[in-house]
């Protein structure tokens, strides 16, 4: 988890937690019958529930309206995803309110080229940047691969030499606040395979 986080106490008690880079704008006290703020980029809610007064994020592309729960939400002026960990959620899009999902914990709402979906998800990955934690259970070597190429933004690549048996192996591994150099290594000690890096880019090889 990176130290450039930023955790914000709302004058309702709501507990946020903005990601590095991200914008939040809210106002000192909230008044009338609902609680607005406003995200450019990502954050983690836990919201004080309170049934009479909504709260309300104008995230960019969407609407997110909660009575008291906690969500992960990243958002941009086109794309949007809300992931749920507790509670119900409601996501709606900017350009169409008849445009809304309801999402329950383990669920993602996305929003992308004016279309939402509902997704399920699996464990709680999404929440890496916040709480450096990851856990595979039963995960291919592929998609642990696939995965840490995004959340680290490096280029994890396996090599011509790792055969479809070796790509497929499922394996149980988790981390917390590791380098992806650390994470590596332990993960070729599993997976009976080595790594060698170049610039941004890691290749992981057959021993």
């Amino acid at each position: 988890a990176d130290a450039g986080n930023l955790d914000v106490v709302l004058p309702d008690n709501s507990h946020i937690t903005l990601r590095k880079g991200s914008k939040l704008t809210y106002p000192k006290e909230f008044a009338g019958n609902t609680r607005k703020v406003s995200l450019e980029g990502e954050a983690f809610f836990d919201v004080h529930r309170d049934v009479t007064k909504p709260f309300i994020i104008d995230a960019q592309s969407v609407d997110v309206k909660v009575l008291g729960t906690s969500f992960d939400v990243t958002c941009n002026e086109t794309d949007a995803t809300v992931t749920v960990a507790t509670g119900k959620v409601q996501m709606t899009a900017k350009q169409k309110a008849s445009n809304y999902v309801i999402l329950t914990p383990g669920e993602h709402g996305i929003y992308k080229k004016q279309q939402l979906t509902e997704t399920t998800i699996e464990g709680t990955n999404y929440l890496f940047w916040k709480t450096g934690r990851l856990i595979y259970e039963n995960k291919s070597l592929e998609y642990i691969t696939n995965e840490l190429s995004q959340l680290y933004a490096a280029k994890l690549m396996l090599d011509a030499t790792m055969t479809p048996d070796m790509r497929q192996q499922l394996i149980n591994i988790s981390f917390n606040n590791q380098t992806i150099e650390e994470i590596l290594n332990e993960l070729c000690l599993v997976a009976q395979c080595r790594w060698q890096q170049t610039d941004n880019n890691y290749v992981i090889l057959a021993k």
